[in-house]
């Protein structure tokens, strides 16, 4: 099994978020479907994944709260 570059894996996974931040469809379904808020589950590949007994809430809101602030020190933003 061979890894991804920084730079390649940047590409794969911030690529959706900022699609995402500016409404546009990413291919990817929220995991609930009735809200148009929530998590979106990606695999290496920011291909669809699921939801998985380790993705707890503490866990999904440390992982969103990394992301605003690696963006942010990037110098982009994005809204709640």
């Amino acid at each position: 099994m061979s890894g991804k570059s920084p730079d390649k894996c940047a590409e794969y996974m911030v690529r959706p978020i900022l699609a995402c931040s500016n409404g546009e469809n990413i291919g990817l379904d929220l995991p609930n479907k009735s809200s148009k808020k929530g998590v979106y589950i990606m695999k290496e590949d920011a291909s669809a994944g699921k939801l998985t007994k380790g993705h707890t809430d503490e866990a999904i809101e440390s992982c969103w709260k990394t992301t605003k602030d690696v963006l942010h020190r990037a110098g982009i933003e994005l809204e709640e």
